[in-house]
């Protein structure tokens, strides 16, 4: 039994302190709100409030009796429960009360069965209806000991699949494409698990995608890979009726997609959802996954082509006049019905009755951590003044302390472990956590303190050079009315540059030094795409995507908006589908290989990088349709010191800078 902390009453499946109706109870709320909320009906099984339920308990808890068997005396008493619980035909046993459990009844059916072997060698055979010959020590063969046995191995069965259904999720998932407005799915291609509610979305999503993979894989071995970066998920109901799940947070658990999008949305026959049983769509367009769309066939349309309009007219009106195609030629639904069943945001400056209960951070990493403090050093970049153009960093001091959870050094040191993100040539990536998220701090792995402290410093700077650049590079596009160029971002906002402060017990460091950076973590399971190498530090490289040519168009931008003191380059990073987002957007790692006229780290090249990149980048230039659309071959740089420079302000300067004017100055 379980009561609710505010208003004391008894609620048996009750989870969590408080009840429905007491979390929905705000301090504040006027007479007409508690009224209000004093009215929604309330299960009395879980407290939970819902304004369309209609009996004493929800359908949740009403699938949990009728799975375990098992029934409260307070809830069995109530109207109407008793005819809602009892167990269907076939299924043996009667309800049994809160006086006696599951297992007080198997105990019961081991002593009958003890009693009955101990009786067995007093029994005639005639008495259970047995020849006198038949061997006492049979004892399994009597009729009663084995409908005793019987009972008590269809409750155990019965028992686990209880537990099963009534803790799990069935989740089952398909494949489809779409081609040309045409959606089909691809044949002989599902994957079924069952989930622990508590389960975060996205692994769950991860593990039915990476098993989706695997089948599509065996069957078109030249396709591309399938990752998050080019399939999109929905909430399955038919063939026809599809929803997408873009804006769900996959952050939070399986059950409440279950709830949120499946049962309060009524996605799905009545009877899978009571079984707790969903289908999940995933989709991908053939272009992005397959190079050549005929040898891709999956019955999408025709490869002979119509060349006139009236045998496309012809062919309307012989679809208008026959019976509807069959499912992997069917119509497709108009495109209003498809935009209809888009969810419609719209933000509230009310909040919400029943907010949803605080849940803890899913980790995709069970490893112990340590709190340790450290100082933060701020970025900002100038825009005007007399330091316009550079970077400022301000430290915080011993007030300023806030702390960091880092693993112990043997969950990261060694690759493959727990905590170890990855490592390249100069740098290593361990895992860490900041206010209830994930992060992975970055490090030189050789270098003394002074010369880690300067590159990481450098590099720092880099990165908030890269993110206000990006500011500046949309408000370019924005002003030229260039709103397709695919979206991405540095991974600046959250990011840290901290100082790890010696704790007074112990000298001991966490990491190989104390000055660190830390990024937010981006997903990197099965299913999540792997980082992409957009631009080289010695090759710009081909652009043969749009997101590639959008970079390569960023790059160009760096130089121009800095008079070519600046040029960002080895620019790499990986999609990802923000939880807030329902466009995939590319988020890059800050760059290591930044040239500027000046340089002072190992990778800078000067200005004859900055040269060399923008020869190789200026005969694509012309056909980069971003470097088109932003007329970057076109701009003209100003600062803001010339704004005074007026024409006859600007005649007069030069006049004054010539030869005449020095050899016969004007008084």
């Amino acid at each position: 039994m379980t009561t609710c902390v505010q208003c004391q009453h008894t609620f048996p499946l009750l989870e969590g302190g408080n009840c429905g109706k007491c979390n929905a109870r705000k301090p504040g709320m006027s007479s007409t709100d508690l009224a209000a909320v004093n009215v929604i009906p309330q299960c009395a099984a879980c407290g939970l409030v819902s304004r369309s339920l209609e009996n004493a308990i929800c359908n949740f808890c009403v699938k949990h009796y009728k799975n375990t068997g098992s029934v409260h005396t307070s809830i069995l008493g109530l109207a109407g429960v008793a005819e809602l619980v009892r167990p269907s035909q076939g299924h043996g046993a009667a309800l049994m009360s809160e006086g006696l459990t599951q297992s007080e009844h198997s105990s019961m059916a081991e002593r009958v069965i003890d009693s009955a072997r101990a009786f067995q060698p007093e029994a005639s055979g005639p008495r259970f209806a047995h020849p006198a010959e038949i061997n006492a020590q049979a004892g399994l063969s009597l009729k009663n000991l084995g409908r005793a046995t019987q009972v008590k191995l269809e409750r155990k069965q019965k028992t686990q699949e209880a537990k099963l259904l009534d803790t799990g999720i069935r989740v089952s998932a398909t494949l489809w494409q779409s081609n040309n407005n045409k959606i089909a799915q691809i044949s002989d291609i599902r994957n079924i698990g069952r989930f622990d509610p508590q389960v975060s979305t996205k692994s769950a999503l991860d593990q039915l995608l990476v098993g989706v993979r695997t089948d599509f894989e065996k069957k078109y071995p030249e396709a591309t890979q399938l990752t998050w970066a080019n399939i999109s998920y929905h909430a399955h109901e038919s063939q026809s009726k599809f929803y997408s799940l873009a804006n769900f947070d996959r952050n939070q658990p399986i059950s409440q997609l279950l709830k949120m999008e499946f049962v309060m949305k009524r996605i799905g026959s009545q009877r899978n959802l009571e079984n707790r049983e969903i289908e999940i769509r995933f989709m991908f367009e053939t272009k992005n996954v397959v190079r050549s769309s005929e040898s891709f066939s999956t019955g999408l349309g025709s490869k002979r082509k119509r060349n006139t309009h009236a045998a496309s007219s012809r062919r309307t009106a012989s679809m208008t006049s026959k019976a509807p195609l069959s499912a992997s030629h069917s119509a497709f639904p108009p495109p209003q019905r498809k935009s209809a069943a888009q969810p419609v945001r719209l933000r509230s400056a009310f909040p919400p009755i029943f907010p949803p209960p605080p849940r803890p951070p899913q980790w995709t990493r069970s490893v112990d951590t340590t709190s340790y403090a450290f100082i933060r050093t701020t970025a900002t970049f100038v825009t005007n003044g007399k330091e316009t153009g550079q970077v400022i960093f301000s430290q915080g001091d011993d007030s300023d302390e806030e702390f960091i959870e880092i693993p112990s050094r043997s969950a990261w040191e060694q690759k493959g472990a727990i905590g170890y993100i990855g490592e390249g040539f100069t740098k290593r990536g361990i895992y860490a956590r900041f206010c209830g998220k994930e992060y992975v701090i970055t490090q030189p792995v050789d270098n003394t303190t002074e010369e880690v402290e300067h590159v990481l410093t450098e590099e720092y700077k880099l990165l908030c050079l890269g993110n206000a650049l990006k500011a500046v590079f949309d408000d370019h596009a924005l002003e030229l009315g260039a709103k397709t160029i695919p979206s991405f971002y540095f991974n600046f906002e959250s990011s840290i540059l901290g100082r790890l402060v010696p704790s007074a017990s112990s000298q001991s460091c966490p990491l190989p030094h104390r000055i660190f950076i830390a990024t937010p973590l981006l997903p990197c399971g099965d299913a999540d795409p792997k980082v992409k190498k957009f631009t080289g530090n010695d090759s710009i490289g081909p652009a043969n995507d749009d997101m590639t040519k959008a970079i390569h168009a960023f790059a160009h931008f760096s130089a121009i908006y800095s008079s070519r003191r600046l040029l960002l380059c080895d620019l790499q990073g990986k999609p990802y589908v923000s939880p807030h987002l329902s466009e995939m957007t590319l988020y890059l790692n800050f760059s290591s290989c930044g040239c500027r006229t000046q340089p002072s780290v190992y990778w800078d090249g000067g200005s004859a990088k900055i040269d060399e990149f923008l020869a190789q980048h200026s005969p694509s230039c012309a056909d980069n349709w971003v470097c088109r659309a932003l007329k970057l071959q076109d701009i003209v740089v100003f600062h803001d010191s010339d704004a005074n420079n007026s024409p006859p302000k600007k005649k007069a300067r030069d006049a004054r800078q010539s030869l005449d004017y020095i050899t016969h100055p004007k008084i």
